[in-house]
């Protein structure tokens, strides 16, 4: 069959069908929109990368001045729970616990490695290798934490801070650097790819179960019009699972909606390339009605 004896009224009449189907089948409704939000929902609410505070155990082997000060300067963080002793197998014992997720080390020479010009940083960070993301966080504070305390002890002592680079991060989206705002516009691509390939296979299994399929085969049908047919319903309806999931998360763009209207297409790719290649060569592989 060729694509020229294409008729747009068989492919009309095949989508008021198909989308009949559609509204009277509430499995559709439900694996369209509500397994897509439910799915979300825990994507972006079930799985959360940020920390906000974070347990971390000091051990403080000096009583110097300078050694409480930085200590004071550690636990008023708003991200810092610390956890100050000066026993350091309790601490150990309570980062293999999990209680804490960090230990930072004040040793007993930390004042007089500090009175030394151009002599390394005296604390010692200790993290848990088995939550990396968590072990980042707690490094990336004490750093900034350290950095701060020094400024302000130079700055005490009437000397200027100058570190040797100063670093600067700006992020263009999601300034707020939200994990959640990371994760969910890639898991709507995830999704909706395979709710796309679920309502594919579900349709083609309906078909052949309801016997329907032998009766579209015996007519005039051709293999475009089928397709077409169940494309251009389930099209709509991934849409409107769109709509659904930004409308539901309260996600939006800044672009304008008819810039992005087409983007969907491309997330219901195995709509395209799933059908008719579920078990079958081609369609007239397929047995036909007696």
């Amino acid at each position: 069959m060729s694509v020229k004896s294409l008729s747009w009224r068989r492919v009309r009449a095949l989508c008021v069908k198909e989308t009949r189907q559609i509204i009277r089948d509430p499995s559709s409704w439900l694996i369209a929109v509500v397994i897509p939000l439910l799915l979300l929902f825990i994507f972006g609410y079930g799985i959360n990368l940020d920390s906000s505070k974070l347990r971390v155990g000091v051990l403080l082997e000096q009583q110097s001045k300078e050694a409480l000060d930085f200590t004071h300067t550690l636990t008023g963080s708003p991200y810092i729970d610390a956890t100050i002793s000066d026993n350091r197998g309790q601490l150990i014992e309570m980062m293999q616990a999990g209680r804490i997720r960090g230990l930072i080390v004040v040793p007993v020479d930390f004042d007089k490695k500090m009175a030394r010009v151009g002599d390394d940083a005296p604390i010692q960070v200790i993290t848990d290798g088995s939550e990396p993301n968590t072990a980042n966080f707690v490094q990336g504070y004490v750093e900034g934490i350290w950095q701060i305390w020094q400024q302000q002890r130079a700055e005490d002592n009437g000397q200027r801070f100058e570190p040797l680079i100063d670093v600067q991060t700006r992020y263009w989206f999601n300034p707020a650097a939200i994990s959640q705002h990371f994760i969910i516009p890639g898991a709507i691509t995830i999704i909706m790819t395979v709710i796309g390939a679920i309502l594919t296979s579900l349709v083609i299994a309906r078909e052949w179960e309801r016997g329907t399929m032998e009766a579209l085969l015996s007519t005039e049908v051709t293999r475009v019009e089928l397709l077409l047919c169940k494309l251009i319903p389930y099209y709509f309806l991934g849409m409107l699972a769109h709509a659904a999931v930004y409308a539901g998360l309260g996600i939006y763009s800044r672009r304008a909606v008819s810039r992005i209207a087409h983007y969907p297409v491309f997330h219901h790719q195995p709509v395209f390339t799933q059908y008719p290649r579920d078990g079958a060569v081609d369609f007239d592989h397929y047995p036909q009605s007696v």
